[in-house]
């Protein structure tokens, strides 16, 4: 199941279609037409298990299995249930919730308890496992709970310190950056990023700045530039 990098962090809930074995609501699972009696099972004679004998050069081997008539009860129904044929089970289309909790990691299955195929004879239906793919995002990146991004920062804002409006997984907001900030340093914005499984806690946004140098000046910038050159700057 595809979900996207905000429902990563914030969880949400999916609907999914199934076309799966659910219990026959005639019998409830049992294979018997309601009101009908049962009787011993004829292919096992009421043992519930049936023998195999083979012959071989090396000599004779027996296997015992479970009767696939009875399942092994040894009885059976006198009329099967003419919903579902003696199976206990019927194929339809079910729609199931799917909560997907926030954090959760790409690849990882979630189990749906009693959401599988239907069990045999009415037994208790198993458990529906779900993969997560999250689709990745443009900008971001995960590594564990934290998220990382970068972000340009003007040569000019580098130098002399200012504010830069950034993105991040809550929304747009205002970072600061001191003067004399370097290409590739790393600002730490606490919990802005995925939380923990459990809510307890989440991670940091990192944004690594990359300081943006001005492909072309115009005259008077480039002087300014040369004069800064000169005083070793």
């Amino acid at each position: 199941m595809e979900i996207d990098y905000y429902e990563m962090v914030r969880g949400t809930q999916r609907e999914l279609n199934l076309y799966k074995s659910v219990t026959c609501d005639r019998c409830d699972g049992e294979g018997g037409e309601p009101g009908t009696g049962q009787k011993t099972c004829p292919t096992c004679k009421g043992k519930g298990k049936i023998e195999t004998v083979r012959r071989s050069f090396f000599g004779t081997f027996s296997q015992i299995a479970e009767c696939h008539e009875c399942h092994g009860s040894g009885r059976i129904f006198e009329k099967k249930c003419s919903k579902c044929g003696g199976d206990g089970r019927v194929k339809e289309e079910q729609k199931i919730e799917i909560k997907i909790p926030a954090g959760i990691s790409d690849g990882q299955t979630l189990s749906v308890s009693e959401q599988g195929e239907a069990g045999e004879q009415g037994a208790i239906a198993g458990d529906l496992l779900v993969t997560i793919h999250v689709v990745p995002h443009k900008k971001f990146k995960r590594k564990g709970l934290d998220i990382l991004s970068t972000e340009q920062v003007p040569f000019s804002v580098a130098v002399l310190g200012g504010k830069i409006e950034i993105e991040t997984i809550s929304g747009s907001l205002i970072l600061k950056i001191p003067n004399g900030t370097q290409s590739g340093e790393v600002f730490r914005i606490k919990g802005e990023g995925v939380p923990e499984l459990g809510g307890r806690g989440a991670g940091n946004h990192l944004v690594t700045v990359v300081v943006k140098v001005p492909k072309s000046l115009s005259r008077e910038q480039k002087k300014i530039v040369e004069q800064m050159r000169d005083q070793g700057i």
